[in-house]
């Protein structure tokens, strides 16, 4: 129940700092493309991971039992992550496409989006602190179980 709390608390506070987090997040996309293109924009638009990074940072933070050593490494590879794929996109793409289909947008270009959108924004932040959390996720599911929580002390017994 603890871990549902302090998950709300920090979706709250991130979800307030939106504007700053997202700030963050494309500052360094923004940073990564002058350095590739070597200075020579035009900057294309930006995805919108710095919206799903939020999930992915609350997940992490609310996380009981990550040493600060593993909190911190698994934001890192978390937000690098994130950063590759949208590096990538852009490498490929330039640009998001428009929502609609026959805006310029070429059918690959449509159907990666739509891709990214369900797997890259919604399955990518869990799967991320999954891997991150796994050892955490077995304890806090097991000490939510009163009746596991009696079996696996009945084993170490």
């Amino acid at each position: 129940m603890l871990f549902l709390a302090k998950l709300l608390g920090f979706s709250l506070l991130l979800f307030a700092c939106q504007k700053w987090v997202m700030m963050g997040y494309e500052l360094i996309l923004l940073l990564a493309m002058f350095l590739l293109s070597k200075g020579s924009g035009p900057f294309p638009a930006y995805y919108d991971s710095a919206y799903r990074i939020i999930p992915f940072l609350a997940l992490v933070l609310a996380t009981p039992g990550l040493s600060p050593r593993r909190r911190l490494l698994s934001l890192l590879g978390g937000l690098s992550a994130f950063w590759a794929i949208d590096l990538l996109s852009f490498m490929v793409w330039g640009a998001p496409p428009s929502r609609g289909l026959g805006d310029g947008a070429s059918k690959a270009h449509y159907l990666y989006s739509l891709f990214w959108e369900l797997a890259g924004h919604w399955v990518l932040p869990i799967l991320l602190w999954i891997i991150a959390a796994h050892r955490q996720l077995g304890e806090l599911l097991l000490s939510s179980d009163p009746q596991s929580s009696e079996d696996a002390k009945a084993t170490q017994a």
